[in-house]
């Protein structure tokens, strides 16, 4: 069949307009079964997102005082408008201890949601997440080689299933892993909620047979470099081979219960795990904090 483990930036998104997005659908069997397309929907609650990046502009305050959304051009006119809108409300709030921070451009990615409202989608952001600050590369977490990816499971690939498993790290003071956890597996792919399970536990415990092999530069210099353990984040997709799909369309979003390890600092990681617009390893519990303040609906 040809299926394999792919790194995919951004995720995956199925390239057809909102009005006619049909997600795919496995059974019981996990072959493709005939249900009307509004059964579909009813069965697990569906909604479709999009991941879009971009940077943003910040006062010495935090205040963002404007921003850009990357390769406009691709990105719907309405979802434009409902994040310009929104990011009129947004502001940073700094790690302790970086003492008063200047001005600054930061990038930035958010994961936007529809949810089926009658003949329309209801458009909400799901998650965010921060770029780190700008300065000596030394300060950054980054992997030694090439992250080796998983094998792509032969159940989860003969029932077309896609998805992202966003698994935590827990990372020693010369970068090798001493602890994994799975936060997160969001599924790209309907069906009922044990085969969702089953899907879910195979793209999971295939990420789990190689992380062992993973090996990180961790910060040699500034505030990160003083701990004698690192919380890492590493969002691993499986596409499909031939359905990767554009950057600003829609992808069908069955996201799954999110866990958290006992062990991580949350203290400054944003408001969701799937934010993210790469697979690059991220430093939780570290670095600028983007705050959404609510701003009223146009």
């Amino acid at each position: 069949m040809g299926f394999k483990a792919w790194w995919v930036l951004p995720a995956l998104a199925v390239a057809m307009p909102l009005a006619s997005w049909s997600p795919p659908v496995v059974a019981q069997s996990a072959r493709p079964v005939a249900q009307s397309r509004a059964h579909r929907l009813k069965q697990v609650g569906t909604e479709v997102s999009m991941v879009l990046k971009g940077r943003l502009d910040v006062a010495a305050d935090g205040r963002v005082r404007s921003h850009s959304i990357d390769d406009r051009d691709q990105v719907p006119a309405q979802v434009l408008a409902y994040l310009d809108h929104r990011i009129d409300g947004w502001r940073v709030a700094w790690d302790e201890g970086v003492g008063t921070p200047e001005a600054t451009s930061l990038s930035f990615s958010v994961r936007l949601v529809a949810t089926p409202d009658g003949d329309a989608h209801r458009l909400r952001i799901a998650s965010t997440r921060l770029g780190g600050m700008p300065g000596d590369p030394a300060a950054r977490l980054r992997s030694s080689a090439p992250l080796k990816p998983p094998a792509y499971p032969p159940a989860a690939g003969r029932a077309r299933a896609a998805g992202t498993v966003y698994v935590l790290l827990r990372v020693d003071s010369v970068g090798g892993v001493e602890d994994a956890f799975i936060e997160q597996v969001n599924l790209e792919v309907l069906a009922y909620e044990h085969v969702l399970e089953e899907l879910r536990r195979e793209l999971a415990d295939a990420v789990l047979a190689v992380v062992p092999e993973w090996k990180f530069d961790v910060p040699s210099v500034g505030l990160d470099a003083q701990r004698s353990h690192h919380a890492v984040r590493v969002p691993v997709t499986f596409a499909l081979k031939g359905e990767e799909v554009p950057y600003g369309s829609w992808s069908t979003y069955v996201p799954g219960p999110r866990r958290y390890a006992e062990w991580a600092d949350y203290g400054v990681d944003g408001d969701g795990v799937d934010g993210s617009g790469n697979s690059a390893p991220q430093l939780v519990g570290s670095g600028p904090r983007l705050v959404r303040d609510e701003v009223p609906e146009a």
